[in-house]
């Protein structure tokens, strides 16, 4: 199936033609560096600047301080030295880019660390202030997730404050950059929001910055689909759909500029998912078909593991729309892409999570036997990472209730409902949980830990 909008010339690969992999085969394949790939550019930042900064420049350069400075930075958010650091510092671009691998919000203490850190290099005349600043206003915003609303507001004003003057002060090249930060900021303050304030925050955004998106942009028209994905996901039926057609409208818009083909295509295809789980029969498997084309071709021409990870993911999510063996197909087509994504540290926990998944998933297929402890493994694994999702931990929840290792359960069931999630499926597993611990008999020295478990599963329970 060929890109149905991108005229490429190059033929979108065949799922079927994948390499036919079974998920219990991969168990045993070490963690290598497969292939080299590229960092993600950052939506904010001018993509067509791919110069890798001159890391042997003399110690007095600027260059060679910002560095210094960088290294620093990760060196602070790493938690071991075995393991990838909390948050990553992209210097692939004009402007530093900090990129998160966990989902949850990064440790007060060290944000906090961040910010003094790069309020000294700041004051440091020899530094670059537009990048320092840059960098300034991505760590004022990531505290802002974990604070109160009082001091989130307080962050966000001095956020709003840096990017506007940097939009007066800068040159009209740079402008567009500086104000796609202001949509940023102006998009984190509506997520602070519920209901109908914050659907009429969205509707006073859009009346303020229409005539900027106007301008095309590509920064701009980048920082707009942000706001109108997150728009069609508060939203349900046709108010959703109509808010995707819309993103899908922008990404084809984008696609049109130079530089910015990659970048388009990889985000239809990823509003093209979103776009599918709320769809029904066959317009849903039609997304995916769609999603998973332009991804494969994508791939073919710039095969980065964020490329890797998106095709496993929308894999999966045919996998479970499709009969047995046409599901089988897309799980290995899945699995072979989660590995390649994973020899990069900065998608391992995601590409571990969509393993667990496909495995789960591969397991549950008509006259499929559970394939030893292979899906007990990954969730050991994945518990020495950071980061997961609500989903991920129930699902590792369920692994390890099948080995009746109901503390452990228990716990992640509890972390999942901590993060946000109450769904019915989490309460289920949390509940059997519970109810086979009480039928295996606690014993006296995890009796707190039962009654601990069943206290914080009701109050879950009450709150849904």
């Amino acid at each position: 199936m060929t890109s149905p909008f991108f005229s490429s010339g190059q033929a979108a690969a065949d799922p079927a033609e994948a390499r036919s992999v079974q998920p219990e085969i991969f168990d045993d394949i070490e963690d290598t560096d497969m292939f080299t790939t590229e960092p993600v550019v950052n939506a904010l930042v001018p993509a067509e600047s791919h110069e890798e900064p001159a890391l042997s420049a003399p110690p007095g350069d600027d260059k060679h301080a910002e560095l210094s400075l960088f290294d620093r930075l990760e060196n602070l958010a790493a938690q071991r030295p075995d393991a990838p650091p909390a948050l990553l510092v992209e210097r692939d671009s004009v402007l530093p880019n900090i990129r998160r691998l966990a989902k949850e919000p990064p440790p007060a203490a060290l944000l906090l660390q961040w910010e003094s850190a790069i309020r000294e290099a700041m004051a440091d005349k020899t530094q670059d202030r537009i990048a320092m600043t840059w960098l300034l206003l991505q760590t004022l915003m990531m505290r802002a997730e974990g604070c109160s609303k009082v001091e989130a507001d307080r962050l966000y004003t001095e956020a709003s404050e840096l990017a506007l003057h940097h939009y007066i002060a800068v040159d009209v090249v740079q402008q567009p950059y500086w104000q796609a930060q202001r949509i940023g900021i102006d998009l984190a303050k509506a997520k602070r929001q519920k209901g109908a304030s914050r659907l009429l925050h969205l509707r006073d955004m859009q009346a303020r910055h229409t005539s900027d998106i106007e301008r095309g942009e590509p920064v701009l028209l980048k920082a707009w689909i942000e706001v109108i994905v997150y728009w069609a996901q508060c939203q349900y039926g046709d108010g959703a759909l109509s808010k995707y057609t819309e993103a899908q409208a922008l990404c084809m818009r984008l696609h049109g500029l130079p530089s910015h083909a990659d970048y388009a295509q990889q985000c239809h295809a990823d509003i093209l998912r979103q776009r599918a789980a709320i769809e029904d029969g066959g317009l849903r498997l039609q997304h995916l078909e769609t999603a998973q084309a332009l991804l494969d071709e994508l791939y073919a021409r710039a095969p980065t593991a964020a490329i890797a990870l998106a095709i496993a993911q929308v894999a999966l999510d045919k996998g479970d729309v499709l009969p047995p063996e046409q599901a089988k197909e897309a799980y290995s087509h899945a699995l072979m892409h989660t590995f390649l994504a994973e020899a990069d540290p900065r998608w391992r926990t995601e590409s571990m999570e969509c393993r667990l998944a496909i495995q789960v998933a591969y397991e549950r297929l008509p006259g499929m036997p559970v394939q030893g402890n292979v899906a007990v493994t990954l969730a050991s694994r994945l518990e020495t990472l950071t980061g997961q999702r609500p989903e991920t931990l129930r699902r590792m929840a369920e692994m390890f209730l099948r080995n009746a290792d109901f503390i452990r359960a228990c716990h992640l069931c509890e972390r999942a409902w901590q993060l946000g999630s109450v769904t019915a499926e989490l309460l289920s597993t949390w509940r059997e949980a519970c109810d086979q611990w009480a039928l295996s008999g606690p014993q006296s020295d995890t009796e707190a830990a039962y009654r601990d478990a069943v206290r914080q599963l009701r109050i879950a329970s009450a709150m849904r």
